[in-house]
């Protein structure tokens, strides 16, 4: 069985408030968050409809935070992370079913 590579990314700076990452259909493999700020943030993720997916979790200060989804079927997918600062959010996955 192979698995196609991801056809979705996305790489962003995003202030405080809600931005929306990707719309319609797609199987998560995992995302990971920054923070280059001296201050300890946080982030939420939510599907499309509004629903917590990662709940409100620490960004630590001048870190990373890695999250796996191997393959979580969503449609849309909504970072709202803390204000006050920017973190920086990398996603991917693919657009439809990668297992052949």
């Amino acid at each position: 069985m192979a698995v196609a590579a991801p056809n979705l990314t996305y790489f962003a700076a995003l202030p405080g408030g809600s931005t929306t990452v990707f719309t319609g259909v797609l199987y998560l493999a995992g995302l990971w968050v920054a923070n280059a700020d001296s201050v300890q943030r946080t982030i939420q993720i939510t599907d499309g409809s509004g629903k917590v997916i990662v709940p409100t979790v620490p960004v630590p200060a001048n870190g990373m935070l890695p999250l796996e989804a191997p393959m979580m079927p969503l449609t849309g997918l909504i970072a709202v992370p803390s204000t006050g600062g920017v973190v920086t959010l990398n996603a991917w996955g693919w657009s439809t079913w990668p297992m052949s």
